[in-house]
Parts: structure tokens; sequence; C-alpha cells
């Protein structure tokens, strides 16, 4: 059975070593900034424009479009990224949990 005195020790320790790594913290890194979208959006004609004046604006509309899909695109890229950045740093994070886990219990034995 393991004495209260030897509990109270590990506790102090682990105090110890976890003030001692988040002393150790590196400066946090800013977030990228997500940028706007710069599409031109088209001008809808008036009711009585004429034919042309519509085929222009189906033009546009259409550029406007696809302007949009590449910035959407283009963001869940930078949305991806950063998921996987955070997904990698708690990897990271329980590994090292892991780790003092496997540390902890061989000092047990």
């Amino acid at each position: 059975m393991t004495s209260r005195p030897t509990l109270v020790s590990a506790a102090v320790a682990v105090a110890i070593f976890a003030t001692h790594v988040l002393a150790q913290q590196l400066p946090s890194t800013p977030m990228p900034a997500v940028p706007q979208p710069n599409c031109a959006k088209p001008e809808f004609p008036g009711a009585f424009a004429d034919s042309r004046r519509f085929d222009r604006f189906n033009k546009e509309y259409k550029a406007y479009a696809e302007c949009i899909k590449k910035y959407v695109d283009e963001t869940k890229a930078l949305a991806d990224a950063i998921i996987e950045a955070g997904n990698k740093a708690i990897k990271e994070y329980n590994a090292f949990n892991d780790e003092l886990a496997e540390r902890q219990a061989a000092v047990k034995k």
C-alpha cells in the first residue's frame, strides 16, 4: 500500500515539473488573418436595359461566381491547414502525456 507522504511527494514532484514546463512555453503564434473576398459584384441592369447590357451582366456574373468559388477553395485550404496543425499539436501533447505516464509507471516498479 502506498503511504500518504509518498503520494504527497509525488504530487509535489508533478507540480514542480508542470511549473517548469509551463515556464518554458514559447510565445503563442498569432493566427493568420483571413482575407476577405475581393470579387467585383456585377451591377444588375434595370428593367429597361437592352440585351447587350444583359449579356454583359451575365458575363460579369459568371466571373463573379468563379471568383467566389476560387476564394472559397483557397479559404478552405487555409482552414484545413490550420486544423491539421492543431491536430498535430494535440497528438504531440498526447504522446508527451503517454511518455510521462510510462516514466511514472517505471518509477513505481
